[in-house]
């Protein structure tokens, strides 16, 4: 069966929880649509330290089981677990490892969660292999991810992986990637199931 890699935050999940607490922690009132880019001290304005410090403070209270998964996620993961081996490749640091399986088990039927590190994200982990690595070890189908750095990394590289965007206010100028497709759970259902 094909190995189909799925990110969790902001892919699986819903991004609307952590940034309602980043904007009550730092007082904003940022709305989700404006936010352009993936860099989240760009989008509040702000030094990267201070988003550091925000993060950590919401992680002391932030409860990574509570999290809603994305809209249509649940129904769609099921209908392309029927055609591939879907795993959970995430860049969450390793005291939120038992949190996410939790939250795994609790939403989805049987995936598998690897953790791995990402070049483009200051608050992921610090896995030995990083999320390209793990897309060339396992010869992914493919990649489903919100990050448009790490995404753009992939398409450039000569492996088989399909890059497919989760679409998000942030990642809009990758329309201009042809490589890379992008859409909702829907679409991105479709487009899978469709090769078949």
């Amino acid at each position: 069966m094909p190995i189909l890699l799925v990110d969790c935050d902001g892919v699986l999940t819903d991004q609307l929880c952590l940034f309602s607490a980043l904007n009550k922690e730092l007082g904003k009132d940022k709305k989700f649509e404006d936010c352009f880019s993936y860099h989240l001290h760009e989008v509040w304005e702000t030094k990267p330290e201070e988003i550091d410090e925000a993060l950590n403070r919401i992680e002391k209270t932030f409860s990574y089981e509570s999290v809603d998964p994305a809209r249509d996620a649940i129904e769609a993961i099921g209908q392309l677990q029927k055609k591939f081996k879907v795993i959970i490749l995430t860049a969450r640091k390793p005291q939120h490892e038992s949190a996410t399986k939790v939250w795994a088990k609790k939403y989805f039927k049987n995936l598998d969660i690897i953790f791995a590190r990402t070049d483009h994200n200051r608050h992921g982990n610090n896995s030995p292999e990083t999320k390209l690595e793990v897309c060339k070890r396992l010869n992914a189908f493919a990649l489903i991810e919100d990050n448009p750095h790490e995404l753009l990394d992939l398409a450039k590289q000569k492996i088989s992986t399909q890059t497919i965007c989760f679409n998000a206010p942030y990642n809009q100028d990758l329309d201009k990637n042809k490589k890379i497709f992008r859409g909702n759970w829907i679409e991105i259902r479709d487009h899978l199931l469709g090769q078949f």
